[in-house]
């Protein structure tokens, strides 16, 4: 390992400024999750253009298998990523060689595999996403080129950027992710609209795989670089090695609460989509371009969330509990902060949101119903983000401090035990708008139910610490 890099990585995880550490790994997650946010409000940007309210709900069909690829992502990459940190901060390397090799074939192959499920059974999935003979031909035509041709450099990519994350290049993950958003921001109006290819949808979804494919290079390239600095292997024997010595499940283990907190909200969405496509193809193009909208402040927040888990471990790792807790407490004030904004802001951000609801949905696509509906489902959404930002920050710690069980109740309650039958309730007593209010209701309830488990565990966790010092 090169002084430089052996310095920034000192000045990372070593550093008795928490607040600069934080802000140095969150920082570059942050921007990269922007710009992939970005990228998807891309596509329902220029395919709104068309004005075709079909082809935007097609997006809004297909968007709970995006996160399904991306609970894949989170498996492995998260679950390793954490998992490198705490052995590097045990000065444990060649585990955390193993857990990377694991990871990376890992989310490869799991990624093929769902690619042919999707190619072979197109016509079952197209049912069980609940498209309609009107978006079935746009449906399946995303689905084509963003799960078949993308699924494995979409995942790969997701693990890839975690796991060098938890070595300490923050920095490198977050311009691999960038590069490839704002490649796709550029291609969207060429492949889309009419000076252009004129490719519609499909454009879209062409734009989106050329991106992940380009970005895919780029972390191929960057881990050839960086193999005699890095403990990360692509090693098929350290990846056995993983398996044989448990470490797999370690890695698998931690990663599973974000991933399955992920696959929630993909059955969640596929519940949202068939309650809302019972109102027609209107209401649901709104609620796909809400959720859009809603992904820049969720995005920063799981930027955060993420960028601070691996400094969380690292400290966990080295037995240094005081900057464990400090960073914890930075890391919620900052991610309440960005979901609100600072103090005398949090107003002004709501009053904004409340009149310039629907002209945000308007930026996206002009049709008058469509937009009625948006401008309301967006006031729902924005009531939930300080909630969530607790919930999401809560999740990555009690990954990162090895507390899965707790991490695990808090994303199941998040997403499955509460929302999926509070949105069938609410839509028989409040029809179209009640399904949508269920995620402001669940977001303080996961809210609240984290920071119990919070306490329960500090009372715990500072008695075991007590214990330790007697022996000691």
């Amino acid at each position: 390992m090169s002084k430089f890099q052996a310095k920034s990585k000192e000045m990372i995880f070593e550093s008795d400024n928490v607040k600069v550490a934080i802000l140095r790994l969150a920082l570059p997650t942050i921007v990269s999750q922007l710009i992939t946010t970005v990228y998807n409000l891309a596509d329902t940007f220029w395919v709104g253009k068309l004005n075709d309210s079909y082809q935007l709900a097609a997006l809004s069909i297909i968007f709970p298998v995006q996160l399904f690829m991306t609970a894949l992502g989170n498996l492995f990459g998260i679950g390793a990523g954490t998992c490198i940190s705490n052995y590097l901060g045990a000065k444990e390397s060649d585990k955390a060689k193993r857990a990377s090799a694991f990871a990376i074939w890992g989310g490869v192959i799991v990624a093929a595999l769902l690619s042919l499920i999707v190619g072979v059974w197109k016509e079952p999935f197209l049912r069980l996403l609940k498209s309609t003979e009107n978006l079935d031909a746009y449906t399946a035509t995303y689905l084509d080129w963003v799960v078949v041709f993308g699924a494995v450099p979409a995942v790969f990519n997701m693990v890839v950027a975690n796991v060098i994350r938890g070595e300490g290049y923050s920095l490198h993950a977050g311009l691999g992710l960038s590069l490839g958003g704002v490649l796709n921001i550029a291609l969207d109006p060429f492949f889309v609209l009419p000076f252009g290819l004129n490719m519609n949808i499909k454009g879209a979804a062409i734009a989106t795989l050329i991106s992940n494919v380009v970005t895919t290079l780029y972390f191929a390239i960057l881990l050839i670089v960086i193999r005699k600095k890095s403990v990360v292997s692509f090693s098929p024997k350290k990846a056995c090695l993983a398996i044989k010595e448990k470490i797999a499940r370690n890695v698998l283990f931690t990663g599973l609460p974000s991933a399955l907190q992920t696959m929630l909200s993909a059955v969640s969405n596929l519940v949202l989509n068939s309650l809302m496509i019972g109102y027609g193809e209107t209401a649901e193009a709104a609620i796909g371009v809400t959720k859009k909208i809603d992904a820049v402040p969720f995005g920063m927040v799981t930027g955060l969330a993420q960028g601070a888990a691996p400094l969380i471990a690292y400290n966990n790792g080295a037995k240094k509990y005081d900057k464990m807790k400090t960073t914890l407490k930075l890391s919620l004030c900052y991610c309440v902060g960005l979901s609100i904004t600072k103090r005398k802001l949090a107003i002004t951000v709501l009053i904004v949101v409340e009149s310039a609801a629907g002209a945000l949905i308007e930026v996206f696509i002009k049709d008058v119903s469509t937009v009625t509906y948006g401008e309301k489902f967006l006031r729902l959404h924005c009531a939930s983000l300080p909630f969530m930002a607790v919930t999401f920050m809560l999740v990555s710690y009690f990954q990162a401090v090895g507390a899965k069980g707790k991490a695990f109740l808090l994303s199941i309650i998040r997403k499955g035990i509460v929302d999926i039958p509070l949105m069938y309730l609410l839509n028989v007593l409040i029809p179209v708008y009640g399904i949508v209010a269920c995620q402001p209701i669940t977001d303080v309830i996961s809210a609240t139910v984290g920071v119990i488990l919070y306490v329960l565990w500090k009372k715990k966790f500072q008695k075991t610490e007590e214990e330790q010092e007697i022996i000691v």
